[in-house]
């Protein structure tokens, strides 16, 4: 899968929990929570998301690391089997 494809998927999964915001006018390096405004609880939901979606656990140990969407897609990309 490429990188597009699964920043889109992330941003699809992000738009459900925070409409109001531009997809286009993300930035890539900020923090997801602040981007979004959204608190711990939304963020487990994008977490459980990309689990459902891409087949992958994201151990709480983990969440540190992909607090960024640039991280979150690298992450991704890293565990998805090829």
């Amino acid at each position: 899968m490429k990188n597009t494809q699964i920043q889109q998927t992330i941003l699809d999964i992000l738009s459900k929990i925070a409409p109001e915001i531009d997809p286009a006018t993300v930035d890539m390096g900020y923090s997801i929570q602040e981007e979004f405004e959204i608190d711990s609880m939304d963020f487990l939901r994008v977490v459980t998301a990309v689990d459902e979606i891409f087949g992958i656990a994201i151990p709480e140990s983990d969440y540190a690391n992909i607090s960024t969407m640039d991280d979150m897609v690298a992450y991704i990309e890293e565990k998805i089997p090829v």
